[in-house]
């Protein structure tokens, strides 16, 4: 029993230890990015052929406050089979979105080791472009769509330093992605 009481002070004196150092976010830190977002994109169709593939940047102007921009590409697949008359038909659509996007995070003034903690918003346009692929042509104008878009989505998400440059990330959100996982660098 006494065995187990020590074990408990000195985990709970290594954690305060672990979570006293400084945090990993300040003015004029800035970083780069490249991720892989699993869930679609807002306003995406059909089924995702490939996950969202994001690079992008933060510039820290301000203690606790970044912003910056991210691109991101992604493509899906809407296919159908059906009869006219007695002949089967089947038409299929690819489509391909590319993500240009700003954001602002605001970074959490929590002085826990090795990470950085963050929330925000992203305001950006989605270039959707279509290919009909089908046995009847009258169905390729019907289904399909190159709709671009304005989007507006939300992130939170967090990065562990491996070393003071290199670091992990994974963000929850929308926009880009429900979940957002990759590498990050400080610059």
């Amino acid at each position: 029993m006494r065995r187990f009481y020590l074990s408990v002070v000195v985990l709970v004196i290594s954690c305060s230890v672990t979570f006293s150092a400084t945090k990993m976010y300040s003015k004029g830190v800035n970083v780069a990015q490249l991720g892989i977002g699993i869930g679609g994109l807002g306003g995406f169709y059909g089924s995702s052929s490939l996950p969202t593939i994001t690079a992008g940047v933060d510039l820290g102007i301000h203690k606790d406050i970044s912003v910056g921009g991210l691109i991101g590409y992604t493509a899906s697949t809407f296919e159908s089979n059906y009869f006219i008359g007695t002949a089967p038909s089947t038409y299929k659509w690819k489509y391909t979105y590319i993500v240009i996007a700003g954001r602002g995070s605001y970074h959490l003034p929590l002085d826990v080791e090795n990470t950085d903690f963050y929330a925000g918003l992203d305001l950006g346009y989605t270039i959707v472009s279509s290919k009909f692929e089908g046995t009847n042509a009258l169905q390729a104008g019907f289904g399909g769509a190159s709709g671009s878009y304005m989007f507006f989505g939300i992130h939170a998400g967090g990065r562990y330093y491996f070393s003071q440059k290199f670091s992990a990330f994974a963000e929850l959100g929308y926009g880009f992605g429900i979940l957002n996982i990759g590498i990050a660098m400080k610059f």
